[in-house]
C-alpha cells in the first residue's frame, strides 16, 4: 500500500484474476477492460491480467488503448466502439487494432491519403452492418485493399449481461473469446472467485450512540440507498449503515472498536462475505452498475490474496 494511509480503497485480487482466467480455459483470452475495467480500475486490473498471461485487451476507445500502451504493455489491443479518422496515425503508431462498423468506415480508410495499412477488426453487434450475409463481402473488400487495410479479425460483441463476445483471428484462423464479467467474478461459482473488495476505515466513533464514521459517501459513488445495509467489522456482520452523506457514512455498531478499525463493505473478512451482487441488489442496481459508479478517486490496489 502507498505511504499515504488509505481510508477508503478497493482491493483487486491477483490470485482471483488468475484463477478465473485459467478456469475459463480459453486459448487466447482477450479481456474487456473498457469503462475503467468495468470500474475495477484499468491500471490495476490489467496488471493482474498481465500476471495471469492474458493474450490481449478490448477497450472502448482510443484513450483507453493509449492508457494501456503508456503503462508499457505490448499485448494485442482492440478498440470495440469507434475511432475518428484523424486518430489513424495514433492508432498505427501504437499498434492498436481499429474497429470497423460499416462499409462507410472501410471506404473512408481506403480513400485516405497513401500510408501503411491500418490494422482493423470488423465489429459485429446490434448496431453495426456486419451480419452473416455481408461480413464475407467485407472480408473480401479488405483483401482487395490490403495496401490500405490490414484485417486482423472479426469480433462479435455481446450486448447482454456478459459484456463479452467472440473473436475470430483471421491471421492464424483462431477462434476465441472476448471475456467480460466472468473474469471479474461478478457471478460467483465453484470455478469463479471474487476479485473486488471495498474497504474503509473508521475515522471517528461516538461511544454514547455507538456510531462510527467512515469517510465514504455518495460523492464517491456510495449510494444513500445503502442505509440499513449490514457490513463487516472485526469479522462480524452485525454493523449497519445508518446515514450516508456526501463524504461520510454513519455505521451503527454493537461493540466498542478503536478509530482506525477496518470496515468491509464488499468482500470477505474472516468467515463473513458480502458479494458485489448482493450489495448491488440491495440498492436495486446490477453489479456492473455498482462497480462503475464507484468513483475513480477511490484508490484501487492490487493484492495477492
Amino acid at each position: 500500500m502507498d505511504t499515504i494511509k488509505q481510508n477508503v480503497w478497493i482491493e483487486i485480487s491477483k490470485n482471483a484474476i488468475t484463477n478465473n482466467l485459467q478456469n475459463l480455459r480459453v486459448q487466447k483470452p482477450i479481456v474487456n477492460v473498457q469503462s475503467n475495467a468495468l470500474g475495477f480500475g484499468i491500471n490495476v486490473f490489467t496488471r493482474g491480467l498481465l500476471a495471469a498471461n492474458v493474450y490481449g485487451f478490448a477497450v472502448g476507445n482510443l484513450q483507453e488503448a493509449l492508457e494501456l500502451r503508456k503503462w508499457g504493455t505490448n499485448k494485442l489491443i482492440i478498440i470495440l466502439n469507434y475511432f475518428e479518422q484523424n486518430e489513424e496515425k495514433l492508432i498505427q503508431d501504437n499498434f492498436i487494432i481499429a474497429p470497423i462498423n460499416s462499409f462507410y468506415d472501410l471506404e473512408k480508410i481506403t480513400t485516405s491519403k497513401p500510408r501503411s495499412p491500418l490494422a482493423v477488426a470488423l465489429i459485429s453487434n446490434l448496431f453495426t452492418e456486419w451480419k452473416d450475409d455481408n461480413i464475407e463481402k467485407a472480408i473480401q473488400f479488405c483483401q482487395k485493399n490490403s495496401d490500405k487495410v490490414d484485417l486482423w479479425g472479426t469480433v462479435t460483441t455481446s450486448r447482454n449481461s456478459k459484456i463479452g463476445g467472440s473473436y475470430h483471428e483471421i491471421k492464424g484462423d483462431h477462434h476465441g473469446l472476448i471475456i467480460g464479467r466472468d473474469i471479474y467474478g461478478f457471478d460467483q461459482s465453484s470455478d469463479t472467485k471474487p476479485v473486488f473488495t471495498l474497504k474503509t476505515r473508521i475515522i471517528a466513533f461516538d461511544q454514547d450512540q455507538m456510531l462510527a464514521v467512515v469517510p465514504i459517501g455518495y460523492g464517491l459513488g456510495f449510494s444513500s440507498n445503502f442505509s440499513g445495509f449490514s457490513v463487516i467489522v472485526n469479522g462480524k456482520r452485525n454493523a449497519k449503515v445508518q446515514k450516508v452523506s456526501i463524504d461520510t457514512t454513519f455505521i451503527l455498531l454493537h461493540e466498542l472498536v478503536p478509530v482506525g478499525t477496518i470496515v468491509t463493505i464488499i468482500g470477505n473478512s474472516q468467515n463473513e462475505s458480502i458479494t458485489l451482487s448482493e450489495a448491488a441488489s440491495y440498492i436495486n442496481l446490477t453489479p456492473l452498475e455498482l462497480s462503475t459508479q464507484l468513483s475513480p478517486l477511490i484508490k484501487r490496489i492490487l493484492v495477492d490474496n
